[in-house]
């Protein structure tokens, strides 16, 4: 699956990424297919076209910032999208970045940050302000994909976005308004409720695979709501009078602790499942995301990788690209 092409409302997405190109990362832009590397010089121009500075005032701060300004963003920065990588903590692109989002400041809704495996669980020692939106390199189906979607869709201008609700001043609210993540929120739902197509869903059947009695009534639940007729059953069962269009594997690690290999039960579970269902969308949720294991559970036939937990909703935005993709042998934003 990637992105960029297709109908109308993602012909011109383009990404310009700032970050590592390799292993995972790799693997994420992948599913892009306009896609502008930009370097420490580079990036830096691209943020100063979003602060919309002028060039009188860019050539009053010497000659690096003069650099930066003549550094021409693929394109019109506003009709792109950039991300931010950071492998680690001490990725010397974070002092580049925090250099540069301090120099040209902006809280354009187009700019996102993805951190890898290194700041699980400590996500705070990278302060961001409220206004950038933030993610996992794991989150790529119910997360990225579905930002990359809903931005590219805007059609207000820049320059509106940076004076809505949406993007209240760098890290506070505004007189009277709503914290920019609470607003980004509701616009993030609301978005949801207007691509997400009844017609798409109405009738699909989905098969939820998990040891957990509670994981199967959360996806159950939420699937229903959506109009997709559901069928659940524990890891080895799975014989139905239908074939599933989906598949979704919500179980527990139960041979070893969480390490870069793949469990032998999880290993049997998704076998299991991808040989009775070759052409199921089949989406394995993971508690524990390491690249070794997701790279090889991908080997394996899974199309969708989730961390736990997920967003519900983005996995079906992932789900209907999948889906029409293979029912037009296109490639579909």
């Amino acid at each position: 699956m990637q992105l960029g092409q297709g109908d109308s409302k993602g012909r011109n997405v383009e990404l310009a990424w700032f970050g590592p190109t390799d292993g995972c990362w790799a693997w994420l832009l992948q599913h892009f297919e306009r896609v502008s590397q930009l370097s420490s010089v580079e990036v830096r121009g691209w943020l100063e076209q979003q602060s919309e500075w002028s060039s009188t005032t860019v050539a009053k701060k010497g000659a690096a910032r003069n650099a930066a300004s003549k550094t021409k963003a693929p394109n019109d920065s506003r009709e792109a999208l950039l991300i931010a990588a950071f492998e680690h903590r001490n990725d010397p692109r974070l002092n580049v970045w925090h250099s540069a989002f301090a120099e040209f400041p902006t809280s354009s809704s187009r700019i996102a940050t993805v951190l890898g495996s290194d700041w699980q669980g400590h996500r705070r020692t990278l302060p961001l302000p409220d206004t950038t939106e933030s993610f996992y390199w794991f989150q790529l189906f119910d997360r990225i994909i579905p930002w990359v979607l809903r931005t590219s869709q805007s059609e207000q201008p820049a320059a509106s976005l940076r004076k809505s609700k949406l993007a209240i001043g760098i890290g506070g609210t505004g007189s009277g308004g709503t914290n920019p993540r609470v607003a980004r929120l509701l616009e993030h739902y609301g978005w949801y409720e207007k691509t997400i197509e009844p017609l798409a869903t109405q009738n699909q059947l989905a098969w939820i695979v998990s040891d957990h009695r509670e994981h199967r009534m959360a996806w159950q639940e939420t699937l229903v709501s959506y109009g997709v007729r559901t069928v659940s059953s524990r890891p080895g069962d799975g014989q139905f009078w239908a074939t599933p269009d989906l598949i979704v594997i919500d179980c527990s690690a139960r041979d070893d602790p969480p390490s870069e290999q793949i469990s032998p039960s999880m290993r049997d579970v998704v076998i299991h499942a991808r040989g009775m269902y070759p052409d199921a969308f089949l989406v394995l949720a993971d508690p524990f995301p390491a690249w070794g294991r997701w790279e090889s559970l991908l080997q394996l036939g899974v199309d969708a990788l989730i961390p736990r937990p997920a967003d519900f909703a983005g996995i079906l935005v992932s789900w209907q690209l999948w889906a029409r993709g293979n029912a037009n042998h296109a490639i579909l934003p």
